[in-house]
């Protein structure tokens, strides 16, 4: 599943997980003789917001799993199982820190950083 933003790489990964499939396919029959047959599909962004797996959208063409990409707030599904790929968004640490310290010397107001489940920049910030 692919935000908006993210829906001009989706022919690119979704080749690249064939290509991946195809080798595992080719192995494990060369194996023990059993052929999986494996689809792909895509899909974009649900009409509940991107922060959500479609779980209904993907029972519609009876997925096993969903691989959601993007931005996600990582609620539970109820019976598909989903998997994560976070984007890497880049950051200059040393201008997140003046910007963030410029404008707790001039604000009462607290500054609140959020985390990323899978990214943690905070080591490269020094007070």
């Amino acid at each position: 599943m692919f935000p908006d933003e993210l829906l001009k790489d989706s022919g690119r990964v979704v080749s690249d997980l064939r290509d991946k499939l195809q080798l595992l396919r080719e192995s494990v029959t060369e194996q023990n003789g059993d052929s999986i047959e494996v689809q792909l599909f895509v899909m974009a962004d649900t009409n509940y917001g991107s922060c959500f797996v479609d779980e209904v959208g993907a029972l519609h063409i009876v997925a096993d799993c969903v691989i959601h990409y993007g931005h996600t707030c990582l609620s539970r599904t109820s019976t598909l199982q989903a998997f994560f790929v976070f984007g890497k968004a880049s950051i200059s640490i040393s201008s997140c820190a003046k910007i963030l310290s410029d404008d707790a010397s001039t604000s009462s107001k607290p500054i609140v950083l959020k985390r990323i489940p899978g990214k943690n920049p905070r080591h490269q910030v020094k007070a």
